[in-house]
């Protein structure tokens, strides 16, 4: 993935989590941001932060899984199933995905 494609994940799973409820902004620069222990905001990375992702997998119940070739796969409850080049970003993509509904 470029720099570009990781943050247009981030992006769009920061939007998917505002329509949750939860505690992501996006910043008037058009970055995603959330606040880190000391209450600073920081940038949402969560294709490569596991304390940004870690609360995601663990809400979503989402389960991963690598294959012999180095990718790695997710899925939530049989509603949907991705790949990713990370842990990370599989999990990020069958977030977005069961988000949407699209399988």
């Amino acid at each position: 993935m470029t720099n570009q494609e990781y943050d247009e994940l981030d992006l769009a799973v920061a939007r998917a989590e505002i329509a949750a409820g939860q505690f992501v902004k996006i910043s008037d620069a058009g970055r995603p941001t959330v606040r880190d222990a000391d209450g600073l905001w920081q940038p949402f990375r969560p294709s490569v932060n596991w304390s940004h992702a870690g609360p995601i997998i663990e809400r979503q119940r989402i389960q991963l899984g690598a294959f012999a070739s180095g990718q790695w796969a997710a899925s939530i409850r049989h509603l949907a199933s991705a790949v990713g080049d990370t842990p990370l970003i599989a999990a990020m993509r069958v977030y977005l995905m069961a988000k949407s509904g699209d399988q």
